[in-house]
């Protein structure tokens, strides 16, 4: 189940990183969501390939080495799942981490290409970590989720649903 309280925590958290953010899109489940047009024309890709990726995943990370394994079966298993036209990219930010959690997703992006890794070479906090993130997205929507899971990657074709009437 996807809590409203954590999805308002979210909200206050980009909020202070991205004063001009819209907050007023709602999903079917009747909480507010954090997403982030992009005009797609005037930035250039930070992927390497043909294809201009539609839905960017922010994930700030810091020291969560142990949570990393579930959130990255979990990004592939979206990646698989989706019978839509949306290519997704993850953008994972690790924020100065000590515990090894960078090279393991370094090691993970190698086989999966939807996923990136952007190195902070100090812990700077979420707020920065999240504005690297958006820095290095690209695509028509930019989600930010958290690397403990405890929002769902499986949710975010849900959230995308209204989005595609538009």
């Amino acid at each position: 189940e996807i809590s409203k309280a954590l999805f308002v925590a979210l909200e206050t958290t980009l909020s202070l990183a991205f004063p001009k953010l819209n907050f007023s899109e709602t999903t079917p489940l009747g909480v507010a969501i954090a997403i982030h047009t992009v005009p797609t024309s005037s930035l250039p890709s930070p992927f390497v390939g043909p294809a201009i990726p539609v839905v960017a995943i922010v994930v700030p990370i810091f020291n969560e080495e142990s949570c990393l394994p579930e959130l990255i079966r979990r990004l592939v298993d979206l990646r698989d799942s989706n019978q839509r036209e949306f290519e997704f990219r993850a953008i994972l930010v690790d924020d100065g981490s000590t515990d090894g959690m960078g090279d393991l997703v370094e090691s993970q992006a190698q086989s999966t290409p939807e996923i990136r890794l952007v190195r902070h070479k100090t812990n700077y906090g979420r707020g920065r970590a999240i504005r690297t993130g958006f820095e290095h997205a690209l695509g028509r929507f930019v989600i930010c989720l958290d690397s403990d899971l405890s929002y769902d990657p499986g949710h975010i074709l849900t959230l995308l649903n209204p989005m595609e009437r538009d």
